[in-house]
């Protein structure tokens, strides 16, 4: 193993570390990567007898590992800040080790819900569906991630597919949707450049936190759903 896959390791035995027992942490993610182990050589095998395949396998568990944590890393984060009494949710950008360790503590967490027996099984099942992109720790991210991808995806079928003018856009966006335009008529245009999800989020990451709370809390105010 490699120093980066030990390093990650660490991570997860000190996040499933319980009363100091470093040993039976360590004993419960090796077990996991064993199963995870037999998983891959069983879904080849699988493969082979139907002569296809249904999603691409991991080569080892190192790239299983490791693509189950880079599937569940977010971009940002969404925390709670208590204003007048209200409680709003305000997005930040994540750097890439509290990404990582966001990543590790949703899966642990995740993997203890669920309903196998034994622990080692609950993990390993929740490192599989994390690299298919299929387990809860995945919906976490997604959850974070929803708004920027609505506001992008708006404004492309917007501005470029031309789908229908900005007023029939939903309401929460039409503002956004205009300003991230005219940053692109004003600055990218002139450099070839077009407007890329990155420009959206750094966009949005640039915003007040008053106007990012009143977009990410938009739900709490109106029954408007988004039709995205």
């Amino acid at each position: 193993m490699n120093n980066n896959k030990n390093n990650i390791i660490e991570k997860f035995v000190n996040q499933i570390i319980k009363n100091g027992k470093k040993s039976k942490a360590e004993k419960i993610i090796f077990q996991s990567l064993k199963e995870c182990s037999f998983w891959i050589e069983q879904s080849k095998n699988i493969n082979k007898i139907e002569n296809k395949s249904k999603f691409e396998l991991p080569i080892s568990v190192s790239d299983l590992f490791n693509g189950a944590i880079k599937n569940v890393q977010p971009i940002i984060e969404i925390r709670s800040v208590k204003i007048r009494g209200r409680k709003y949710q305000v997005p930040i950008p994540v750097e890439n080790n509290r990404s990582q360790a966001l990543a590790i503590k949703w899966i642990v967490l995740n993997s203890i819900s669920r309903n196998e027996k034994y622990i080692s099984s609950r993990l390993a099942n929740e490192l599989i569906e994390s690299y298919q992109g299929l387990s809860k720790s995945i919906l976490n991210r997604e959850q974070i991630h929803k708004f920027t991808y609505a506001l992008y995806n708006n404004y492309v079928r917007c501005y470029i597919k031309k789908e229908k003018p900005l007023r029939e856009w939903p309401q929460q966006y039409r503002i956004h949707m205009y300003n991230i335009h005219q940053k692109y008529v004003s600055e990218l245009v002139t450099e070839k450049r077009s407007i890329r999800l990155a420009t959206v989020i750094d966009y949005f990451n640039e915003l007040h936190p008053s106007k990012q709370m009143a977009l990410l809390n938009y739900n709490l105010r109106s029954n408007e759903k988004d039709t995205v």
